[in-house]
């Protein structure tokens, strides 16, 4: 008797769900994916422009990320730009602790910034640190900022560059109504030989 209970508990737990080390998130827009831990928890957005909210389960370090896209005209992504942005969402003492542009993000040319910066969370000033993924996507500027308090984001820098690697883009129109060829045979001469050397034909 004791065996079949043994074999019933142990098909019980060989049948139960494996557990996802990742959650696979697709923007409604259709042209964004990224994923993240499948522990994160995904929070409600506070403003339109915000498409995806994650943050530690137990808002650990105050670790979170955030996606958000805008509908922006200016052709530069530099630091003044996005230090504004942030005065503009309410952090305090903002500062550009670091620049880099032309990066790989999202398979296109990006830029990436760690901002040092204060938040209140419950009342209580919180010194924090973020790094910002940001590039141009069908007309949209497009931002990844990953944050946590400031004396942990190192711990947390590993899973931030995580997710910001994950994300992908899918172009969703071409402003060519045919499509885009190259004109190889405006752009160089080539000359072949056969196999003989007898002869050299001009392309």
């Amino acid at each position: 008797m004791k065996t079949i209970i043994s074999l019933i508990l142990l098909c019980t737990f060989l049948s139960l769900p494996t557990r996802a080390e990742v959650f696979v998130w697709n923007a409604p827009q259709g042209d964004l994916s990224l994923s993240f831990p499948d522990h994160w928890l995904r929070q409600a957005q506070l403003n339109p422009a915000q498409d995806l909210v994650i943050s530690h389960p137990q808002f650990v370090d105050s670790a979170h990320c955030v996606l958000e896209r805008e509908g922006r005209t200016d052709p530069l992504i530099n630091a003044t730009t996005i230090l504004d942005q942030m005065h503009n969402r309410g952090s305090l003492n903002a500062s550009i602790i670091e620049h880099r542009d032309n990066i790989a993000f999202a398979g296109r040319s990006a830029t990436m910034t760690h901002i040092g910066y204060t938040q209140s969370f419950f009342g209580q000033a919180v010194p924090m640190k973020a790094v910002q993924y940001t590039t141009r996507l069908n007309g949209d500027q497009i931002s990844l900022r990953c944050a946590s308090q400031e004396g942990r984001f190192d711990a947390h820098m590993p899973l931030f560059a995580g997710v910001a690697a994950s994300v992908r883009s899918r172009l969703g129109s071409t402003p060519f109504p045919n499509g885009y060829y190259r004109n190889f045979l405006g752009e160089h001469v080539y000359l072949y030989q056969d196999k003989g050397r007898r002869a050299v034909s001009r392309y």
